[in-house]
């Protein structure tokens, strides 16, 4: 059989090479400032993309790609987009064509060349207005500016303070050209911190990714700089991480972890060797605000809380349940006057003669604290300022990235501040909903205005618009700070929670609720979706994945669930688990780690396609490999007696449970995502491993217990991976042995839903709690049913597509019933489902699938590691096997944690 088309894509032909139209809006008029976006392409459009943009008046701009993504094809499915744009009016939406290179014409102006030098010590990176030279021994950039005086120069350098005020050595291991191109160039370095600041240099010589002499892994340190041709400007986003295993006795993950990197500060400097002669300072606090000028360089901006009116909640406190907050929103300190204020958005420039260099950093007042400071040598940026009273802590498995701009430019141009104001209100870029819709890339995909459910639209935009929107609900429980901006607060947790109001609750994106705001912000073209995805996005790849490999597999590189149902967050930040749970006190079983079932990739994917975060493809590809090392048996205390799969990857709320559900289904998820990144086949093996393991088209369905809705309702989840798949396969043209066995099996469940299933709010008598979370999830069953309408045969398409639009209209109706439809989770629910409906409607002509195959066998259960491992240790293989390991201690003592830990599992199942 040929492979019917799984998503929408435009015929071939002509119109696979039309180019697409970005639209630039900024606040202000722009010269040359940096833009990025990701484009998707039809399938066979381009196999490089060599597009240029092409202003208003036909002038050709330089442009830079970079290929994220490729169809099956070969051809280019995503690339990233680098450009330098200008935009003469203020306000004003730009329409920028992109054209072939040979049809554009001649640049309005040129920028400098940009040349990537590498040496044995050092990379240089020319832009025409300035030298950029990389240590490879430190965190270090010497740049010469064309415009300083000779033998003048500029070092930008972080630097790093321990805990006890000293000082702590960084050393780059690796330093690798990232990305160059006429536009951009960047420059990636990773080191490690070789002394924390509290030892001296008497602490030995240590290596990144190894532990030390008492068996901690070094912190470590990226550094990745970006330069772009003929300017003077530098992005810097530095990473400090901290890979060592939390403790997390019990389960818990509280702050104050004896694993925990404490440390006074961390600074990016740039200093003007030799110190120059009566240098002057400049700055302004918001974009658009007054520039104030002084010929005393001495000024100091510092962030010290977001400035909200719940700037001192508890959800900053510290290991000790402190909050070290001094006061209220920001400071500005020069001249021996302290000018108060809330929120700043600031540059500071500082100038001396022959140079002027400034700073910013985006996010300032939310991921506080921040501080900018100039002296007599130079200017620098606390990114974990000296200011702040107490010490910064790292926890375990923990990292941040921030970033920072810097400016070098003679002193008598234009600019000064101004220069860099864009930083905080950049240039919005989009693409046109169609041309996403167009291009086929994303699966399943229709633009807003081709969807007809006008009340699902209505009700969704609570998210951006309104009292109860996501940027509202940051203000309850202050979720700004460097560990916490970005998050989404769970406020459907008041409804039953306890204790005192608001309850601290931090969501960790349940649901893929970042994919949920970028489809919305690509079919609606709104930014405002965008601008909460980014936030989201960056929070989720630093601070909700465990960024170690010395825990267990089960847990390394795995992302956090939520705040545990129902109970405040107290000292365990973005953890689940405190020991200030109740059941903690009073020495109940409680407590856990990552898991399975919580484990969301698409997003991070989706955001990395639409951005080229480097940070977001390294999570989903770490997501992956946590999937594959969970389940990997040999890396297991038990290994040596029983090496297979573990089935951490493939369990749904008990450990004997492999059917259909959420564990599984995010556990496929996750492969195919990563598979779609690399095309590496181990990915989707792994997958179809999984699909065998949980699902067959001959299961006595009745048995799984389906009916069961607060036990058994994620095998929708798994339905919906199950769908995914089969939409990869189409994609690669592989209607196999596997495909089949899927379609089989999608569809033996889906007729037994049309028979069986009802709206959940007709069954909310046999939920534990009756939330608007429950008709949320008929969202899924309405997706489910669209795609057994693609993939099922042509006898059952008319009631599969009836029953997708009547779960559609009792998951609105039900969520708005409730007065919390407007929470997080509800809505994440509609966010990340609920645009499926629409993309069937629009594409309607479902491929000529006939009666599904079941192919022969049957449903094999699957057992454990640990099950198989007991019964193994009653025969004489086992007993021979167990006889070895009684040789090495170590390993018989990893065993028996293994067997007390699946014990202490089952009791609490």
């Amino acid at each position: 059989m040929s492979a019917p088309s799984a998503t929408k894509s435009p015929s071939p032909g002509a119109s696979l090479r039309r180019a697409p139209v970005l639209r630039v809006e900024g606040a202000s008029p722009r010269a040359a400032e940096p833009i990025s976006i990701g484009v998707p392409f039809p399938r066979g459009a381009y196999r490089e993309v060599d597009l240029r943009f092409a202003d208003r008046r036909g002038r050709g701009m330089p442009t830079q790609w970079e290929t994220l993504a490729r169809w099956p094809d070969g051809s280019v499915r995503w690339a990233l987009l680098d450009a330098l744009a200008s935009l003469e009016d203020a306000a004003e939406e730009s329409s920028v064509s992109l054209v072939p290179a040979s049809e554009a014409g001649a640049p309005a102006a040129a920028p400098g060349p940009l040349q990537v030098l590498e040496g044995p010590s050092s990379i240089e990176v020319r832009t025409g207005r300035a030298a950029f030279s990389l240590s490879r021994a430190a965190p270090r950039i010497a740049a010469e500016p064309a415009s300083a005086p000779p033998g003048s120069s500029v070092e930008i350098a972080a630097e790093l303070i321990g805990a006890r005020s000293q000082p702590a050595a960084i050393r780059l291991a690796r330093l690798r050209v990232e990305a160059s191109g006429p536009v951009r160039a960047t420059v990636l370095g990773s080191g490690i911190v070789e002394s924390e600041g509290d030892q001296g240099s008497s602490r030995p010589r240590r290596e990144r990714g190894r532990p030390n002499g008492d068996g901690r892994r070094p912190i470590e340190v990226d550094l990745r700089a970006s330069f772009f041709a003929g300017t003077g400007l530098l992005r810097l986003d530095l990473t400090l991480r901290n890979p060592r295993a939390a403790a997390h006795p019990g389960g818990l993950w509280d702050l104050g972890d004896p694993a925990s990197f404490l440390f006074r500060g961390l600074a990016v400097r740039a200093r003007v060797s030799p110190q120059p002669a009566a240098p002057s300072a400049a700055w302004l606090v918001e974009p658009g605000g007054p520039v104030v000028e002084s010929h005393d360089p001495r000024v100091l901006i510092y962030q010290a809380s977001s400035g909200g009116e719940n700037w001192s909640h508890g959800n900053h406190g510290n290991a000790d349940g402190v909050v070290p907050l001094p006061f209220r929103g920001f400071v500005v300190r020069a001249g021996g006057v302290e000018e108060p204020g809330l929120r700043a958005s600031p540059v500071l420039a500082w100038a001396c003669p022959g140079l002027r260099v400034a700073t910013a950093a985006p996010r300032f007042w939310a991921e506080f604290p921040k501080s900018l400071e100039a002296g007599p040598g130079g200017i620098s940026v606390g990114l974990f300022p000296l200011e702040h009273p107490d010490l910064f802590e790292l926890q375990p498995g923990e990292q941040k990235t921030h970033t920072v701009f810097f400016r070098l430019d003679p002193p008598a141009g234009p600019g000064g501040p101004r220069a860099l104001e864009w930083v905080h209100a950049p240039l919005r870029v989009r693409l046109d909903p169609e041309w996403y819709a167009a291009s086929g890339a994303i699966p399943r995909f229709a633009a807003a205005a081709e969807d007809p459910h006008e009340d699902y639209k209505a009700f969704v935009r609570r998210c951006i618009d309104g009292p109860s929107s996501f940027f509202a609900k940051r203000e309850v429980i202050d979720e700004y700070g460097w560990r916490h901006f970005g998050e989404v607060y769970a406020d459907h947790e008041n409804e039953l929670y306890g204790g005192p109001k608001p309850v601290v609750s931090h969501y960790n994106n349940q649901y893929d609720l970042l994919l949920g705001l970028l489809l919305q912000g690509a079919r609606t073209g709104e930014p405002a979706w965008l601008e909460l995805a980014g936030d989201l996005a960056r929070h989720v790849a630093d601070i909700d994945i465990y960024h170690t490999r010395d825990d267990k597999p089960a847990y390394n590189g795995g992302l956090f669930w939520h705040t545990d149902h129902y109970a405040d967050a107290a000292t365990a930040t973005h953890r689940t688990y405190s020991r200030a749970h109740p059941r903690a006190k009073a020495g109940l079983p409680y407590g856990g780690g990552p898991s399975c079932e919580h484990n969301y990739t698409t997003g991070l994917l989706l955001y990395h396609l639409m951005t080229g975060s480097p940070q977001a493809r390294e999570a989903v590809l770490g997501l992956a490999r946590w999937v594959l090392d969970m389940d990997d048996g040999g890396k297991t205390p038990l290994g040596r007696l029983e090496p297979g799969p573990t089935g951490l990857a493939s369990a749904t709320r008990s450990p004997d449970y492999h059917g259909p559900g959420r564990g599984a289904g995010n556990s496929v998820n996750a492969l195919l995502d990563a598979f779609s990144l690399t095309g590496e086949r181990l990915y989707l093996e792994k997958a179809e491993e999984l699909i065998r393991r949980c699902i067959h088209p001959r299961d006595d369905i009745e048995a799984r217990g389906l009916r069961d809705p607060e036990g058994r309702w994620s095998y929708l989840v798994f339905l919906q991976a199950l769908a995914k798949h089969l939409d990869a396969k189409v994609e690669l043209g592989e209607l196999d042995r596997a495909f089949e066995h899927a379609r089989a099996s999608l569809l033996a469940y889906a007729e037994w839903m049309l028979s069986n299933e009802v709206p959940y709010m007709q069954v909310l008598d046999k939920v534990e709690h009756p939330t608007a979370t429950w008709p949320a999830h008929d969202v899924r069953k309405s997706a489910v049913f669209d795609y057994a309408a693609a993939y099922g045969p042509a006898r059952l398409r008319v009631a599969f597509r009836e029953k997708a639009e009547l779960y559609f209209r009792e998951c609105l109706r039900g969520v708005a019933s409730f007065p919390t439809g407007g929470c997080t989770r509800p809505l994440a629910v509609l966010l990340q489902s609920g645009t499926l409906r629409a993309a069937f409607l629009v594409d309607a002509s479902a491929p000529c699938f006939g009666e599904p195959e079941a192919g022969s066998g049957s449903p094999e259960p699957f057992e454990p590691q640990a099950v198989r491992a007991a019964r193994l240790l009653r025969s004489p293989r086992g007993l021979l096997r167990l006889s070895t390991c009684l040789l090495r201690p170590r390993e018989l003592a990893g065993m028996a944690r293994a067997a007390a830990g699946l014990l202490r599992r089952r009791l609490r199942g």
